[in-house]
């Protein structure tokens, strides 16, 4: 199942990492409406209702180890990249991925709001999506 999960991939590149978490957790266990309030829930822009962080409520918490996402995923991109798969020299592929990448002022969604109808007003947690997500 994990692996499954772990190669969910879409049409517009979003990867999902997933992991099996192997700790035994108790059942059973309710947490009341003043306790869950007085947790640090910080809700994100996008889908605060799905999206959030908990910060740690103790100043002696470590940080769970974690893996380098981002030195894995230059890594693979670096391999990608690589002359003898692309069949281009870095600069013809470099030139190509300038012309099929988004402008950084329309990757944040500006032009994606945007179709056949004409622009849709965001969801009042700021999704703009469409069917919503949360």
């Amino acid at each position: 199942m994990v692996k499954t999960i772990a190669s969910t991939r879409t049409r517009t590149g979003l990867r999902v990492d997933a992991e099996l978490d192997t700790g035994d957790y108790p059942i059973g266990i309710s947490v009341g409406r003043d306790e869950l309030r007085a947790l640090p829930i910080h809700p994100h822009v996008q889908c605060g209702t799905w999206n959030y962080t908990i910060e740690p409520t103790h100043a002696d918490t470590a940080p769970v180890p974690g893996r380098d996402r981002e030195g894995e995923r230059a890594a693979a991109a670096a391999l990608l990249a690589d002359p003898r798969l692309t069949g281009m020299t870095s600069a013809e592929l470099d030139e190509l991925t300038a012309r099929l990448a988004p402008a950084p002022s329309n990757a944040a969604g500006t032009n994606a709001a945007v179709g056949a109808a004409g622009p849709r007003a965001p969801a009042s947690d700021g999704c703009s999506r469409t069917p919503h997500p949360c």
